[in-house]
């Protein structure tokens, strides 16, 4: 049966802890609070979200073909391909 409130943890902590083995240590102890990392894991390092881009959104690429953002990825309006990575990191995605 899992506790639900704070004081059903507790009424079960006092039934246990004496139970529990002599040499375990920090039995009702708090916790060490947590350390700052000095280089921050990939997770911990996500920036602010990037500046969305509205969908609908028109540009001409160096190519010289004009591109709809559809939200997700850039779309060649002459062609109805999906741009180049080349094209995409140009226009901004």
């Amino acid at each position: 049966m899992k506790p639900k409130t704070r004081v059903e943890v507790e009424a079960y902590y006092d039934q246990v802890k004496d139970l529990a083995a002599k040499d375990m240590r920090g039995v009702g102890e708090r916790m060490p609070a947590g350390k700052q990392q000095a280089e921050p894991s990939a997770a911990q390092n996500q920036g602010p979200a990037k500046q969305k881009i509205p969908t609908g959104t028109l540009k001409k690429a160096n190519n010289g073909d004009p591109y709809e953002w559809k939200g997700a990825q850039w779309v060649n309006l002459k062609t109805g391909r999906m741009a180049t990575k080349q094209v995409a990191s140009e226009l901004g995605s």
